[in-house]
């Protein structure tokens, strides 16, 4: 106590000043509407820029929230669309019977984990068999193809990426019906490869890929990229075709896994006819 007091008294003239200026201060506001309106603008200007701040933090930590109900949303709203339902109809003589069953179920998911810089590149999701998710089930973000679900732990699934060597995808030329396959040459995360596509076919840049109903896993009409580049080699029948991926993978936040419901029956068929082709 002793030595805060001796401080005081070896500084009185500053505290003494200290003292006086803001008493001038006081008096000055209080006596003038002119400098009393200035002080008070000044005041509610610091202020609304703090709450600013403090709504604007408030703001950023209910994103997540907000995109986890999104993305929620989003999922729902894609399980209800038409590429989403198996269509059942049977003629017989006069009678028709159309009935609508659900082919498709979508979950969204985040992106915890994702890989750009290898040859064989994976995603990791936060959701797992415990949440409905299957390996070979497709996977897409809001922009197009992502890959496919390779395994799957309680909480947590990898994703086979488009971005691995190991990815071969069955596509359909938009406007022509021209069915390729999609390949990477494991270089730039933006590119891929379109295989398959025979010289006859007429093909111009900007031209749109999307699924195609051969690949058991995805819907049909999904978008994969577009034609960037076309190249056809001296005596070669097929093109050389660069394209631009569709979802970008260097941005993934929200991926939606898709599952078909009836996989599992045409792989039982096909499986069959395989091993009777392979006799």
């Amino acid at each position: 106590m002793q030595a805060i007091i001796r401080f005081i008294l070896n500084r009185r003239a500053f505290f003494t000043w200290l003292f006086l200026s803001i008493m001038s201060i006081i008096l000055i506001v209080e006596g003038s509407n002119y400098h009393n309106s200035g002080f008070n603008n000044s005041a509610n200007t610091t202020q609304g820029n703090f709450y600013k701040k403090i709504n604007s933090a408030k703001e950023y930590l209910a994103l997540r929230q907000i995109n986890d109900s999104l993305a929620h949303e989003i999922a729902r709203l894609r399980s209800t669309l038409p590429e989403a339902f198996y269509s059942d109809t049977t003629t017989i003589i006069t009678k028709y019977d159309s009935t609508k069953k659900a082919q498709y179920t979508y979950t969204w998911a985040k992106v915890v984990n994702s890989t750009t810089e290898f040859r064989n590149n994976f995603i990791t999701i936060n959701k797992g068999w415990a949440q409905g998710i299957r390996p070979r089930s497709a996977v897409l973000n809001e922009n197009g193809v992502v890959g496919v679900v390779k395994d799957v732990s309680q909480h947590y699934s990898t994703i086979i990426s488009l971005l691995n060597k190991k990815t071969k995808l069955s596509v359909r030329h938009k406007r022509s019906g021209t069915l390729g396959n999609i390949t990477w040459d494991g270089h730039n995360y933006i590119y891929a490869s379109l295989n398959d596509i025979p010289s006859h076919v007429k093909l111009f840049k900007g031209d749109s890929l999307i699924t195609s109903s051969f690949s058991a896993i995805y819907p049909d009409n999904i978008l994969v990229g577009w034609i960037t580049d076309i190249d056809l080699p001296d005596g070669s029948s097929m093109y050389t075709i660069k394209i631009r991926l569709a979802a970008d993978m260097k941005r993934l936040s929200y991926v939606f896994v898709i599952n078909n419901l009836m996989q599992s029956e045409r792989d039982s068929l096909e499986n069959k006819m395989k091993e009777i082709a392979n006799d």
